[in-house]
């Protein structure tokens, strides 16, 4: 049997690197959610009912998981480096060690090019600009020596630090079997608000932005439908079903039934990962500044006219002076909504005793209505803007036939 420890030998003292680590919040509590419903509904004719209701939810103290140890902004009075051995320096760079970090460096984007090991030049920053012991910039964030804690990097830290929102108002259409047709239709109008649509941090749509500033993280929801209509039913064709010969037999009594969804679509956020460490949080995911106020809000969900619904010139990249005024809000567009309709006719043949012949057509997806996914949504990138592909929930038209005996 071999060695499970591969040979891996422990050695008591003190760490040699840094690391992170996952935690629970001791404050810990079950979070809390308050529902309220107002219904009315009135019979209506052809065996009919309609219902209308308004519905909220308030969700406090949802679960997230909380960047923790983050290294500590110039902007908001800087930090001592701590004296401890994490700290200590690499060959050809200063011993910060005792030294308060906390200011920004006039050349924000180049100072310290040519002026530390391994900080070369390169097409933006062409000239050596030196840097101080107590400056940050682009290039030399010094982001571990910021940080509280030398021990670790960024850790985790589930805690009740998310709430929520919801309205909405359905409006509900239905129909009891008679006369061979049934069917319920309903319409809901709604819009769902957070600072978090993922417990998690690896949550698409949830990642950093703007670091643990709630005032950037709160819009809708990755999950926000503003508007959705769902219809299904069948209905008894009427053709050939009171005929008891055999053209009846065969070509009455048959059922269709329809599935149709139209829903708009969900939202997205726009963001620049080529701004570097602005917020000097550690990570340089951010978003820019918008330029265009009047494009917030909009469907991106047209292939051959996306960059135009979604112009890279509505946009600029944003830097530590902008900060708050008009960086571009979470969740501030919306993709390709979903229309589609299923369709299926089967019917149900006797044959021999009480055994039974099922045939079921089905058609899904029946107009092949392309749904397509988000657009390039980052500013860096050169294909920002583009539509490159369908959503993950698509699926292109599909016949499907079935037979089943049943004896």
């Amino acid at each position: 049997m071999g060695d499970p420890t591969g040979g891996f030998v422990f050695r008591p003292g003190p760490q040699t690197a840094r690391h992170s680590e996952t935690l629970i919040d001791p404050r810990l509590e079950m979070p809390s959610t308050h529902k309220w419903n107002l219904t009315f509904e009135r019979k209506m004719p052809w065996s009919s009912s309609l219902r209308l209701t308004y519905s909220g939810t308030r969700g406090l103290g949802l679960l997230r998981y909380s960047l923790d140890n983050l290294p500590v902004s110039p902007l908001a009075g800087g930090i001592v480096v701590v004296d401890h051995p994490n700290n200590a320096p690499a060959a050809g760079f200063p011993d910060l060690r005792g030294i308060k970090i906390d200011r920004i460096a006039n050349d924000f984007q180049c100072a310290g090019t040519a002026f530390l090991p391994g900080i070369n030049p390169n097409a933006a920053c062409p000239v050596p600009v030196p840097i101080a012991n107590d400056e940050v910039s682009l290039r030399v964030p010094r982001t571990n020596e910021r940080r509280p804690d030398p021990r670790f990097t960024t850790n985790l830290v589930v805690s009740n630090g998310a709430n929520s929102w919801y309205h909405g108002l359905q409006v509900e259409w239905l129909k009891r079997l008679s006369g061979g047709l049934r069917f319920e239709v309903a319409y809901t109008w709604s819009k769902a608000i957070d600072d978090t649509s993922e417990a998690t941090f690896v949550g698409a749509g949830d990642s950093n932005i703007l670091g643990p500033d709630r005032r950037f993280a709160r819009g809708l929801s990755r999950f926000d439908t503003r508007h959705r209509l769902a219809l299904n039913g069948t209905w008894r064709l009427p053709i050939f079903r009171d005929r008891t010969d055999s053209f009846g037999k065969v070509f009455g009594g048959w059922q269709l039934a329809a599935v149709l969804k139209i829903s708009s679509g969900t939202p997205f956020t726009v963001i620049d990962t080529g701004t570097g460490d602005i917020n000097f949080d550690g990570f340089s995911e951010n978003r820019p500044v918008i330029l265009d106020p009047s494009i917030l809000y909009r469907t991106v969900d047209d292939r051959d006219h996306a960059t135009e619904r979604l112009p890279r010139t509505a946009f600029r990249r944003a830097n530590f002076q902008d900060l708050g005024g008009d960086i571009v809000g979470r969740n501030t567009f919306f993709g390709d909504g979903v229309r589609n309709l299923d369709i299926g006719i089967y019917k149900s043949f006797a044959t021999v005793g009480d055994q039974r012949l099922s045939v079921r057509l089905e058609l899904f997806n029946a107009f092949n209505r392309a749904q397509f996914g988000f657009p390039s949504a980052d500013l860096a990138a050169s294909n920002f803007g583009q539509i490159v592909g369908t959503a993950g929930a698509y699926n292109p038209r599909t016949v499907q036939i079935t037979l089943r005996y049943s004896f």
